[in-house]
C-alpha cells in the first residue's frame, strides 16, 4: 500500500508518473530499448520502450518453449485542472490562474485539497525544441 502511494505522491502528471515508472522498471532489472533501434530480445528478458516522456510500455519475454502473454494496460493521464494560456487574471491587488477542466474528473473532490502546479515547459530555440518537467 505504501508503494502506491509513494507513487501518487510524486506522480502529478503523465510526465512524473513516467519518470517514477522508469526508475523503478531500471531498479527492477529492465533494459530500455529504443523504438528505432533492432532489439535484441532474449529469454526471460525484461525491457520496456519509452515515448516522449509521457508514455511508457514494459514487458518481460517468458520461456520461449512454452510461449504465452499476458498484457495489463492503464494509462498515465488523469483529470486535471490544466492552466490556460495567459491565464493570469488580476482582481484588484488577487492574481489568480484562469484554468480548464480536463478529463472526468469529480470535480468536488479537488475543492478540499492544496493544488499544486506541475507540468511541463516547452520552449524553441534557434529551430530546435527544449522540455523540461
Amino acid at each position: 500500500m505504501q508503494a502506491l502511494l509513494n507513487f501518487l505522491e510524486q506522480s502529478y502528471t503523465a510526465y512524473n508518473a513516467c519518470e517514477y515508472i522508469r526508475k523503478r522498471l531500471v531498479e527492477n532489472g529492465f533494459t530500455r530499448l529504443k523504438e528505432q533501434d533492432e532489439w535484441e530480445i532474449s529469454e526471460n528478458g525484461k525491457y520496456f520502450i519509452e515515448r516522449g516522456g509521457s508514455s511508457i510500455i514494459a514487458f518481460v519475454v517468458g520461456g520461449l518453449d512454452n510461449f504465452s502473454y499476458k498484457i495489463t494496460a492503464s494509462h498515465l493521464d488523469s483529470p486535471a485542472l490544466k492552466i490556460k494560456a495567459n491565464p493570469v487574471e488580476q482582481k484588484g491587488v488577487i492574481a489568480t490562474l484562469n484554468t480548464e477542466t480536463y478529463g472526468g474528473g469529480i470535480w468536488y473532490s479537488f475543492f478540499d485539497r492544496p493544488l499544486k502546479i506541475a507540468g511541463r515547459v516547452v520552449k524553441s530555440e534557434n529551430n530546435r525544441i527544449f522540455s523540461e518537467t
